[in-house]
């Protein structure tokens, strides 16, 4: 198994992304604590633990420093150390500028980015003392691309901070022997995705040459390899998984 021994923090993980994290993670070995706004985390959690895996849910905002200090406070209480951190925290937003208030765009800061920012400020001085460390965050190709199939400026502002946010970690936390990458996924048929009009849904897919969404399962199998050993030697890389669609 690629996690054995391994000790991972997942935000966000209730719910698409997370969720199929901490169910790879769990199969490869790893012990891993479940944090997420929703209160579905813990019975999840429980799910995971009760086939055999080491798991525990935490209901926590990951924009909130309190909120995640003392998640992180019950991650080294229950297993001593925290190994890995995988951000998968995220809010979309389709409004344009012009049509888009202060308030939504604070809010969409605080959820895409200040979510990513806190776990890391958190989970890094455990990871310096020990020495070791793998980081990964989701962000999206419309941080890339100045918008996506969906998003638009504000989403691709907050995504396109948390690529530059991952790349600056990255060499602040290099000399420590801490990896930190960036996963920048394309539509992936998500629960939220899979409530949009028929007529839109189609639309959007027409524009992926593969003719089809990714998988939350397709995106979690790229951070188990960036979360393993196997990945040492990566860090500050940009993985763009989006079924072709920003090819140039």
């Amino acid at each position: 198994m690629k996690l054995s021994d391994k000790v991972a923090v997942i935000t966000g993980a209730a719910s698409g992304i997370g969720r199929a994290t901490a169910e790879r993670f769990c199969r490869e070995g790893a012990a891993v604590v479940l944090a997420d706004l929703s209160e579905g985390v813990r019975p999840l959690a429980e799910e995971l633990a009760s086939g055999g895996g080491a798991a525990v849910g935490i209901q926590m905002n990951a924009a909130v420093m309190d909120d995640v200090e003392r998640t992180v406070r019950a991650a080294m209480d229950r297993f001593g150390k925290i190994d890995i951190l995988v951000n998968t925290v995220g809010l979309s937003a389709r409004k344009s500028i012009m049509d888009t208030t202060l308030e939504e765009f604070d809010r969409v800061i605080n959820t895409n980015l200040k979510a990513i920012f806190c776990p890391c400020k958190a989970v890094i001085p455990h990871m310096i003392e020990r020495r070791y460390g793998r980081i990964v965050n989701i962000s999206s190709v419309a941080g890339l691309r100045g918008g996506g199939l969906l998003g638009k400026s504000t989403y691709a502002c907050s995504k396109g901070g948390v690529t530059a946010l991952t790349k600056g970690i990255a060499r602040e936390v290099a000399p420590y022997g801490i990896t930190c990458n960036v996963i920048c996924p394309g539509f992936t048929m998500t629960p939220r995705m899979r409530e949009l009009p028929e007529e839109e849904y189609q639309k959007v897919l027409k524009q992926i040459p593969l003719g089809r969404g990714g998988t939350a399962v397709e995106i979690a199998a790229t951070i188990l390899l960036l979360a393993s050993d196997e990945a040492g030697f990566t860090t500050g890389a940009v993985h763009v998984i989006d079924g072709g669609t920003s090819m140039v």
